[in-house]
C-alpha cells in the first residue's frame, strides 16, 4: 500500500464531525497517511476515553479453561505498574489455549461520545500462546484509559461495542478515531472490518510500518519496526511508535500481537491521536484589580488602571493529546488608547512578555520548563495578565476593545472581545430640599406664618479612582435665603449625620447668605467615596407674611472651578383651612343607611364627624373654640350621645349638653379638651343614639343636617335622610267546597269533603277608615282594594295593605258553586310575632239538581191520566273516574224518584259534565213497564242554589229551556254526547214547538215473559263470574196479556250443562207466594210449570215472578265456553219465548307451586281469577270491592264500584301468568 506525506495541510473541520477534509482536493481512499510533526494535520476526534473518571467494578466473564482473579488496585498485579493507579484491575490466567476462549469484558463511563457519556462491551478472543509452554494470562484495568497487559499470548483479536445512556448501540459514521500506542518492535494491530474508505494515521518519523502478520503473511498490519522513541506518554517521540485508525460502524475489529522475539506487551485504546488537536477558545476580560470584578462593557476614565485577564485550558494527555505541547503562547493585541505596563504568567516565572510599540502588540511566551514540568495535562486552565493605563488624553467619543488569542504548537485560537468606553469626569448636581420640623419634605407644600423650616442642600461627592482621579480643592455650598423668613442657625451633615465641630459655615446678615467653605484640613479628609455632604439652614416664616406669598428658595455649591445651582423649592403661604364636617346615619349594627328606609322603634345613630388640622403643618396653633351641634328631627327621640376620637369613644367626655325646647344636642370643647387635642389630622365624632317614635306615616322623610364651629368658623353638614316605613301585611281568604273523592265501598254512597276551591273571586275594601299611627287617613271607608282570586290551593292573598278593617265579598265562583254574599270582616293587626297578617275561611255550597218527572197511566178507554205509584231511577250514563284508584261505572243507581199524583221529584247534588239517565224501575200492577232511558248531561251554566230538568216523555225542560232527548248507541261515546248536547244547545235559539207530553204507561195487552239472573236482588242479563259451587238463581217476570179465555199457562226453563236444580217458587203481583196453584216437572236440565187450570182463569191482564234456584257444577268441558239460556211462556198453546240471558264459566289456571322464595321485584302470592266484570273484561279477585256486577235491564239499577288500579295491576299479573301457561 502507497503511503503518503503532507506537508503544511489546512484542515476545514465541521461543528461536530470530525473528518478530515484536506483542502488540496485529493482525499486518500483506505490509505496510509502520514502526519507531519512540525506541521500536523488539525482534526476533531468526537471519541473521547476519558483518563479520570469514576467507574465500578468491570463486568468480566471467560470461557474455557481460565482463572479470573480481581484485585482492588492494580498496583497489586505483578509484574505490572502502567495502569493508571486507584483503579481496580482483573487478571485472567488460561490453562489449555485451544482458541476458542473469549473474555467479555462491560465498563461503564468510559467516556464520551460526541460529548453524551458512553459505555464499552469488549470481546477478546483468539488467543494465540507463545512457545514458552508457561501459562498464558491478560490482565484489564476497571478503567478502559489503562489499556491491557497480556503474557505468554502472541496474538488476539478484540471486538469494540460502545453503548449511550439509554443502552442504544453506538454508530460512527467516519467522525472518530482509535489509536494504537507504543507501539514496539515486533507489536502489530490491525483494523479488521477497516472499509475503503477509512484511513490509517503514523507520523512521517514513525518507527510502525504496514508489514505482515507474522502468523499470517497474507495479511496486513501496523507492527513496530523499532524502539527508537521515548515510550513514555507525552515525550516528544512518544508518537513515533502510535498508528490511528479512522473508525465507522458499531462493532470494532482489531487484532493485536507480537512476533515470537518477546511475549510480554502492554498497549491500550486510546481517544489521542497524531493530529494536532484545537485548543478551547481563551477567555478575556477586563477588571480594575488582579482578581477584581469585571468591568466589560462598563465605562473607565482617563488615566485609569485595566487588567485583561486572559485564562486557557490545556489538553489531555492520552485523551486528546500524545505529546507535551512545543509552542504555547499568549498574544494580545491592545487598543490604541491604553498605554501597555506589563504582562505575567503567574505559574510561568521564566516566561518571556515582549511588546511590539508599533503594532501594540504584547506577546508572552511560556517557558519550556512551564510546557514540560509545570502543566499537568489534565485539562487544567491557567490565566495570563496584561496590566494598561487608559491613556490621559482619552475622551467619552473612545471606545477601548481587546482580543486575545492563544497559540499551541502551530494552531491559533482567538478570545472573545472585551470593550469599555471612556467616561469625562462629571460632578454630581446639588439638590435643595424644604423640610418642616418632622423631617418630612414640604416643597410645594402651604405653610403658615411663623413656622418653623429647614432648607437642606445635598452635595454628592465623586468617587476617587473611578470617576475621578483626584481629590477636590475647592468645595463651597452657598445659601442665600429668601426674604420671608428669618435665619436662626446652620449645622453640616455628612450623609445625614451632623458633623460635630466643624469650621467655615457663616451666615451674612446683609446679604441673608448663609456659606459653608471647606479649609484645606476637611478637603484633605473628604473620602470622595460618592458620599453627600449637606448644608441644612433652620428658618421662621415671618410672622407678617401675606396670605398666597410664595416663597422661593435656590442654593448653589462650588467645587474646584465649577460652580451648580440646585432646584428650586418653595413653600406658599396660606392661612388655616379647615374641613367641613360630615354626617353619616346608622342602623344599630353601625352601617350606613343613608337614604334606606327605618321603622318605628328602630334604633339609628346621627354621627358627625370633624376631621381637624395638623399642627404646625396646615395650622400654626391649636383651637380657640371647638362644638359640634345637632338638631334632630320630630320622628326621632333623643337618647343619649358619646363623643369618638378616630372610632374610639373618649371616656367622662362632659361637655354634651340636650335641649328638650329645640330637640337639639351641643358637644362644646373646654379648654381641657383643647388643650388635650393632638391636632395630628385626627377625627372627633359626636354619636347621637336615637330611636324611631311610633307615631310616623309612610315613607315620610326624615332629614338631618348637622354643623360644627372652629375658631367661630361654623360649617354645616352634609345632609342624611330617611324614609319611614310602616309594616304592611297581607290577608289570606281560604275557600273550600264539598268536592267528590270517594266512594263507600258498602253503602254506595258518594264521599264528599271539604277541599280548597280554585277560581272564586273576592271584592276587597276598606270596612272602616285606614288610619297610621300618625292619624293620617290613607283610605276611607268603602275604598276599593281590587279583587282576589282563589288559586289551585284554594287560597286568594291580598297584600300590601295597612293595618286596619278590611271586608271581602264573593264576586264570582266557577259555575254550579253557589256564591256566598256574606262580608267577610277582617281585622289585620300586627301578630304576636309582629307581622301584619290575618285569614279567613269561607265554604261554598254545590249547586243542586232537582228532577221533575211528568207521569201518565193509561185507563181502560184508552186515555192517559195522572197517577201515582211507579218508581224511576237515576242512573250514570258513563263511567266516572273519581280518583287514580277509584272510579263509578256506567249503570251505577245515583237516585230514585217515586211518582205520586203524576208527578215525581228528586233534588240532589250531581257531578258536572256527567251525562246521566233516568228510567222506570217498578210501576203498578196491570201496566207495563217502560224501560226507555231519557238522557241528560248535568252542565252547570249558572251559581243559582238549584238546576231544575222537568221530564216528559217527547222532551224535557231546563231551566226554562225545552230541549229533545239526545239518545246514545252503545257505539257512542260520551264525546259524541257531548257533541250532540252541544248543537242542542246552540239551536236553543229557536224554541221548540213541540206539545210536551208525560212519561206514559201502558196496560198490559200482550203474554210476555222476560228472563234475569237474579244477584242478591239485583237483575242482570249476564253473569260472567261463576264459581264451582255457587248458586245461581234465575227469575222470570211474566205478563198475562188480554185473553177472553184462558185454558192453559205453561212455562219451562231447559238449564245450561253443570246447573243442577235446586228448588223454585211462583210469586203474584202482589208478592204473595202460589207455588201451590202450580204443578213443575223436573226432566234432567228441563223443568215445566203449569199453572192449575182454575187459577190460570183469573190471571187475564196480571202477572207472576218465576224463581228457579240452582247451584253450578264446574267441568273442564266449561272452559272458554258462555251459556246461552232463555224462557218459554205458552198460554193457550201460544208460544212466547223470552230474552236470552248468558254466563261465563270461570277462568280456571294452573297454579304452579315453586320452592322457591319470592323475588325481591315480586313477593305477593299467586292468586286464581275468580271471575269477570261484565263487559269490561277486567279481572277481578276481590268481590269484596264489588257492590254490584250488573247491566241494568229495566228493574233496578246496580252500582258497580271499579278499584281501576287494583284492576289493571291484577290483570297484568293475570296476563304474565297466562303467558307463563
Amino acid at each position: 500500500m502507497r503511503s503518503k506525506k503532507y506537508k503544511l495541510l489546512k484542515t476545514v473541520l465541521g461543528v461536530s464531525l470530525s473528518l478530515l477534509v484536506f483542502l488540496s482536493g485529493e482525499k486518500a481512499n483506505a490509505e496510509i497517511v502520514t502526519v507531519d510533526r512540525e506541521n500536523p494535520i488539525s482534526a476533531t476526534n468526537n471519541l473521547i476515553i476519558d483518563k479520570d473518571v469514576t467507574v465500578s467494578k468491570a463486568d468480566v466473564k471467560a470461557t474455557g479453561d481460565a482463572t479470573i482473579e480481581y484485585f482492588t488496585d492494580s498496583a497489586d498485579v505483578e509484574p505490572i505498574n502502567v495502569f493508571q493507579k486507584g483503579y481496580g484491575a482483573t487478571k485472567i490466567t488460561f490453562g489449555n489455549v485451544t482458541g476458542t476462549e473469549k473474555v467479555t469484558v462491560k465498563q461503564s463511563s468510559i467516556g464520551t461520545y460526541k460529548g453524551k457519556k458512553i459505555s464499552s462491551v469488549i470481546e477478546y478472543s483468539n488467543f494465540k500462546r507463545d512457545d514458552t509452554g508457561e501459562r498464558p494470562f491478560l490482565i484489564l484495568s476497571d478503567h478502559l484509559f489503562s489499556g491491557y497487559w497480556y503474557d505468554h499470548v502472541i496474538q488476539m483479536d478484540i471486538s469494540v461495542k460502545f453503548f449511550d445512556e439509554q443502552n442504544n448501540q453506538v454508530s460512527f459514521n467516519k467522525d472518530a478515531f482509535i489509536s494504537f500506542n507504543s507501539l514496539n518492535k515486533g507489536e502489530f494491530a490491525s483494523y479488521l472490518n477497516q472499509s475503503a474508505d477509512l484511513n490509517t494515521y503514523i507520523t512521517n518519523d514513525s518507527n510502525v510500518i504496514e508489514g505482515n502478520n507474522p502468523f499470517n503473511s497474507s495479511e496486513k498490519v501496523m507492527i513496530g519496526a523499532s524502539n527508537d522513541f521515548e515510550d513514555v506518554l507525552g515525550s516528544q517521540t512518544f508518537k513515533k511508535n502510535t498508528a490511528s485508525f479512522q473508525i465507522s460502524g458499531n462493532e470494532l475489529n482489531f487484532r493485536v500481537g507480537i512476533d515470537s522475539e518477546i511475549s510480554t506487551v502492554w498497549n491500550s485504546l486510546s481517544s489521542a491521536t497524531l493530529f494536532n488537536t484545537e485548543p478551547e477558545a481563551p477567555k478575556k476580560d477586563v477588571a480594575l484589580s488582579v482578581g477584581g470584578a469585571s468591568v466589560n462593557g462598563k465605562e473607565v476614565f482617563a488615566g485609569q488602571t485595566l487588567i485583561y485577564p486572559v485564562e486557557f485550558k490545556v489538553h489531555t494527555l492520552g485523551v486528546d493529546l500524545l505529546e507535551k505541547y512545543s509552542k504555547l503562547q499568549v498574544v494580545d493585541k491592545l487598543s490604541e488608547y491604553v498605554t501597555y505596563e506589563k504582562m505575567w504568567l503567574p505559574e510561568d516565572s521564566s516566561a518571556a512578555a515582549n511588546y511590539d510599540k508599533d503594532s501594540h502588540k504584547v506577546t508572552l511566551t511560556t517557558s519550556k520548563n512551564f510546557r514540560e514540568s509545570v502543566i499537568k495535562y489534565n485539562a487544567e486552565s491557567y490565566t495570563a495578565y496584561v496590566q494598561v493605563k487608559v491613556n490621559a488624553n482619552a475622551t467619552s467619543a473612545n471606545v477601548i476593545k481587546n482580543t486575545a488569542s492563544l497559540v499551541v504548537n502551530s494552531t491559533t485560537k482567538d478570545s472573545n472581545t472585551v470593550s469599555n468606553l471612556v467616561k469625562d469626569t462629571v460632578l454630581p448636581a446639588p439638590v435643595k430640599f424644604v423640610l418642616d420640623e418632622t423631617g418630612k419634605n414640604i416643597n410645594e407644600q402651604s405653610v403658615m406664618p411663623s413656622s418653623i423650616l429647614y432648607y437642606k442642600k445635598n452635595q454628592q461627592v465623586n468617587t476617587l479612582n473611578k470617576d475621578i482621579l483626584t481629590k477636590y480643592s475647592k468645595f463651597v455650598i452657598s445659601d442665600p435665603l429668601p426674604e420671608y423668613v428669618n435665619y436662626i442657625s446652620a449645622t453640616l451633615l455628612k450623609n445625614d449625620v451632623e458633623i460635630k465641630g466643624v469650621k467655615g459655615i457663616v451666615y451674612d446678615e446683609k446679604t441673608h447668605t448663609v456659606t459653608f467653605t471647606a479649609d484645606a484640613a476637611f478637603l484633605k479628609e473628604m473620602e470622595m467615596n460618592n458620599e453627600t455632604y449637606s448644608l441644612k439652614t433652620k428658618a421662621q416664616v415671618k410672622a407678617n407674611v401675606k396670605n398666597g406669598t410664595v416663597i422661593k428658595n435656590v442654593a448653589g455649591t462650588t467645587i474646584n472651578d465649577t460652580e451648580q445651582k440646585t432646584n428650586e423649592v418653595e413653600t406658599p403661604v396660606k392661612e388655616p383651612v379647615f374641613v367641613a364636617p360630615s354626617k353619616r346615619v346608622l342602623n344599630e349594627n353601625l352601617e350606613d343607611i343613608n337614604e334606606k328606609s327605618v321603622e318605628a322603634g328602630d334604633i339609628i345613630y346621627y354621627d358627625i364627624d370633624q376631621q381637624v388640622n395638623t399642627l404646625n403643618v396646615d395650622i400654626a396653633t391649636k383651637y380657640t373654640q371647638f362644638s359640634i351641634s345637632d338638631p334632630f328631627p320630630a320622628q326621632t327621640k333623643y337618647l343619649s350621645s358619646t363623643v369618638l376620637k378616630n372610632g374610639v369613644e373618649m371616656k367622662d367626655v362632659k361637655v354634651i349638653s340636650y335641649d328638650e325646647k329645640t330637640h337639639t344636642v351641643v358637644f362644646e370643647a373646654d379648654s381641657v379638651f383643647l388643650k388635650e387635642m393632638e391636632m395630628n389630622n385626627e377625627t372627633y365624632t359626636l354619636r347621637n343614639k336615637m330611636q324611631v317614635i311610633e307615631a310616623i306615616g309612610d315613607k315620610e322623610p326624615i332629614k338631618n343636617t348637622a354643623s360644627s364651629s372652629i375658631n367661630s368658623n361654623k360649617k354645616n353638614t352634609n345632609e342624611v335622610e330617611n324614609t319611614t316605613k310602616l309594616p304592611k301585611g297581607s290577608i289570606k281568604i281560604n275557600k273550600i267546597t264539598r268536592q267528590l273523592v270517594d266512594i263507600d265501598i258498602l253503602t254506595g254512597e258518594l264521599i264528599y269533603e271539604k277541599l280548597p276551591q280554585e277560581g272564586v273571586s273576592y271584592q276587597v275594601n276598606a270596612n272602616q277608615d285606614i288610619v297610621l299611627p300618625n292619624n293620617e287617613i290613607v283610605a276611607e271607608a268603602g275604598s276599593d282594594y281590587g279583587t282576589a282570586t282563589t288559586d289551585k290551593t284554594g287560597q286568594a292573598t291580598v297584600n300590601d295593605l295597612y293595618g286596619g278593617q278590611y271586608v271581602l265579598v264573593e264576586q264570582s265562583a266557577p259555575l254550579g258553586i253557589q256564591i256566598d254574599p256574606t262580608p267577610i270582616v277582617v281585622d289585620l293587626a300586627a301578630g304576636e310575632d309582629g307581622k301584619l297578617a290575618a285569614t279567613a275561611e269561607q265554604e261554598d255550597l254545590l249547586q243542586e239538581v232537582q228532577f221533575i218527572v211528568n207521569k201518565a197511566f193509561e185507563n181502560e178507554s184508552g186515555d192517559f191520566e195522572s197517577g201515582s205509584g211507579a218508581v224511576f231511577g237515576i242512573f250514570h250514563s258513563q263511567e266516572h273516574v273519581i280518583n287514580a284508584d277509584t272510579l263509578i261505572s256506567a249503570d251505577t243507581l245515583m237516585g230514585s224518584v217515586e211518582i205520586k199524583d203524576g208527578k215525581g221529584t228528586y233534588q240532589d247534588v250531581l257531578i258536572p259534565n256527567q251525562t246521566y239517565y233516568l228510567q222506570e224501575t217498578s210501576t203498578i200492577e196491570g201496566y207495563q213497564l217502560n224501560t226507555t232511558k231519557y238522557y241528560f248531561t248535568y252542565k252547570p251554566d249558572s251559581n243559582e242554589a238549584v238546576h231544575v230538568v222537568e221530564f216528559y216523555e217527547n222532551g224535557y225542560v231546563e231551566n226554562d229551556v225545552i230541549k229533545e232527548y239526545e239518545v246514545p248507541t252503545e257505539e257512542t261515546d260520551q264525546e259524541d254526547v257531548e257533541t250532540k248536547e252541544k248543537d242542542s244547545v246552540e239551536s236553543e235559539d229557536s224554541e221548540l214547538e213541540i206539545e210536551l207530553t208525560p212519561i206514559k204507561n201502558l196496560l198490559i195487552h200482550e203474554d210476555s215473559i222476560t228472563k234475569f239472573i237474579n244477584e242478591n236482588g239485583e237483575l242482570l242479563n249476564h253473569y260472567d263470574i261463576l264459581e264451582d259451587g255457587k248458586t245461581i238463581e234465575f227469575k222470570g217476570q211474566i205478563y198475562i196479556g188480554d185473553h177472553e179465555k184462558i185454558e192453559s199457562i205453561v212455562f219451562s226453563d231447559v238449564l245450561p250443562d253443570g246447573f243442577e236444580f235446586q228448588s223454585m217458587k211462583v210469586l203474584d203481583i202482589n208478592g204473595n207466594d202460589v207455588t201451590k196453584q202450580v204443578d213443575y216437572a223436573v226432566n234432567e236440565q228441563k223443568i215445566e210449570v203449569t199453572v192449575k187450570e182454575d187459577y190460570a182463569s183469573t190471571l187475564n191482564r196480571s202477572s207472576l215472578d218465576w224463581f228457579v234456584e240452582t247451584v253450578y257444577n264446574y267441568d273442564e268441558s266449561h272452559k272458554g265456553k258462555t251459556f246461552e239460556n232463555q224462557m218459554l211462556l205458552t198460554v193457550n198453546d201460544v208460544e212466547k219465548p223470552s230474552n236470552m240471558v248468558t254466563l261465563t264459566p270461570p277462568v280456571i289456571e294452573v297454579v304452579i307451586e315453586s320452592t322457591e322464595e319470592p323475588t325481591k321485584e315480586s313477593n305477593e302470592p299467586v292468586e286464581k281469577p275468580s271471575g269477570m266484570f261484565p263487559q269490561t273484561g277486567e279481572t277481578v279477585k276481590k268481590l269484596t270491592t264489588i257492590i254490584g256486577l250488573c247491566l241494568v235491564v229495566g228493574v233496578v239499577g246496580g252500582m258497580v264500584l271499579l278499584k281501576k288500579k287494583q284492576a289493571q295491576e291484577e290483570q297484568e299479573e293475570n296476563s304474565e301468568t297466562e303467558n307463563k301457561e
